[in-house]
């Protein structure tokens, strides 16, 4: 979703803005390559921002060691775990309970795996397997199943009818039963990308494109990326690197939009290295630079101009994710979970309370991070207000309304350190006034005004503050 910022409304959020415009709140697709199968927004009233908080834990049933993948649609989260042999498991988030597991035949204490869904099936396949299988979402009984070899480090791309994935060779598939629509005879460890027309895949010392519907080779480049890499897309570009440098291609003529050279650096990749985009931004890990040390590097993706960087001493950096303007991304050995402003790298967020490694997820103001074997879920910080306050305030201060919830009257407070003229103003979520609450003088202290909602519509709506120099906007929730 692309949104430009406009002189309409203008949000501040823990140290960082977001813009409202003709369209609802801007969330930045997290995951690598906007893979749709990988996690889904189930609303579009929902905003992830920190700070947070931890929500709940779900251990894993089938004595896993480790957690190596997840996806997440609708209420069912399907997890890749290390066992032997490696074992999906399928948790309900309401409940927290597991609702079935399912043995990869085949494979053995390895931490790569194919995991992702529909809404009807969840795929499972892992490093040391015999590909692909296709399990019923609800039962967890076997569809079909498709001898590609070994899923190292190859997350499958579903985009209905077809699924595409890197086995012994390049597959497109037929999601209902397994068919092989078309296949090309490539090996690569690697993730392709894919768009409305093409497919996009990056190694073995060439970037190539392939026509999505019938296999046919559209355009090659060579490179010096000897091994596998990763390749990210957006509506006209695509970005890949070639060992030391980051590239920017336009899609239509295929020519070098930009380039960024990191010399003296190997841009390795694998199964925790990745490319995150969002509107503006590009962000990418670096397993080790000159100094062994890991990194996350951000660039301006319109121009390839560097923004900022993050460097962890004697580690390196599984792959980032961003999510309304936040990359979060989890270090090794160090195992903590940070969140970084996208637009200048201020650490926004961190959480060290369990051992996280690999890439997290984020689905609606859920955030996913795997912890060993369990899962830790991550949300937004719930404001409570006193109901009493004699004490005479220092400072301007505008609460969080209460209930929010709320359906259809909740009562909005704020603070005044002096008497002072004060607007108190009510915007939905395109950012139009629908309501004046205040609009006047009001002496010192602690003031409360009730908000009655019963004439419009539920969703996500805004109250902004002003009084004197002050200025201050906080979202609630109209359910009805």
């Amino acid at each position: 979703m692309k949104l430009k910022c406009t002189a309409k409304i203008s949000i501040a959020v823990a140290a960082f803005c977001f813009c409202v415009e003709n369209s609802s709140i801007a969330q930045d697709w997290p995951m690598l390559n906007k893979c749709k199968e990988r996690t889904s927004w189930a609303s579009e009233e929902t905003v992830l921002l920190p700070p947070l908080e931890i929500k709940t834990k779900m251990s894993l049933k089938s004595n896993g060691t480790h957690i190596g993948d997840l996806a997440l649609v609708d209420n069912i989260l399907s997890v890749a775990a290390q066992n032997t042999p490696n074992t999906l498991e399928v948790f309900d988030i309401q409940t927290g309970d597991t609702l079935w597991t399912f043995q990869i035949p085949n494979t053995q204490a390895a931490m790569n795996f194919t995991c992702a869904q529909t809404d009807s099936l969840i795929f499972a396949g892992g490093q040391l397997g015999l590909g692909l299988y296709a399990l019923d979402r609800e039962t967890g009984e076997q569809k079909w199943h498709k001898p590609i070899g070994p899923l190292f480090t190859k997350n499958i791309i579903l985009d209905a009818p077809n699924a595409y994935i890197l086995g012994d060779s390049l597959y497109c598939l037929r999601i209902t039963d397994g068919a092989t629509v078309w296949s090309k005879k490539i090996q690569l460890q690697a993730t392709p990308a894919v768009d409305e027309s093409q497919v996009y895949i990056v190694g073995n010392l060439k970037i190539q494109i392939y026509d999505k519907n019938d296999g046919t080779l559209v355009w090659e480049r060579a490179t010096s990326q000897s091994s596998s890499g990763a390749i990210a897309i957006d509506e006209l570009n695509f970005y890949t690197f070639s060992n030391d440098t980051m590239f920017s291609f336009n899609k239509s003529t295929r020519e070098v939009n930009w380039f960024y050279h990191r010399p003296g650096v190997t841009l390795q990749i694998g199964n925790q290295n990745g490319l995150a985009i969002s509107d503006s931004k590009l962000c990418f890990n670096i397993r080790s630079n000159a100094d062994k040390n890991g990194q996350i590097v951000t660039l301006n993706k319109a121009t390839g101009a560097f923004l900022w960087e993050r460097t962890f001493i004697g580690e390196f950096v599984f792959a980032p994710v961003i999510a309304n303007g936040v990359v979060y991304v989890v270090p090794f050995p160090e195992k903590t979970l940070y969140g970084y402003n996208i637009e200048n790298g201020a650490q926004l967020f961190f959480d060290n309370s369990e051992d996280y490694r690999y890439q997290p997820i984020v689905v609606n103001h859920r955030l996913y991070a795997i912890a060993g074997p369990k899962i830790v879920v991550f949300g937004n910080v719930e404001t409570s207000v006193e109901a009493t306050n004699n004490e005479l305030p220092h400072e301007f201060e505008l609460m969080q309304n209460y209930p929010n919830p709320f359906n259809p009257v909740t009562t909005i407070k704020f603070n005044l350190p002096m008497d002072e003229f004060v607007t108190l103003k009510i915007y939905d979520k395109l950012g139009h006034e629908i309501a004046v609450l205040l609009n006047e003088k009001r002496a010192h202290g602690l003031h409360s005004i009730n908000f009655d909602g019963r004439d419009f519509a539920s969703g996500l709506y805004f109250y902004k503050i002003t009084a004197g120099k002050f200025s201050s906007t906080k979202k609630f929730l109209l359910l009805k």
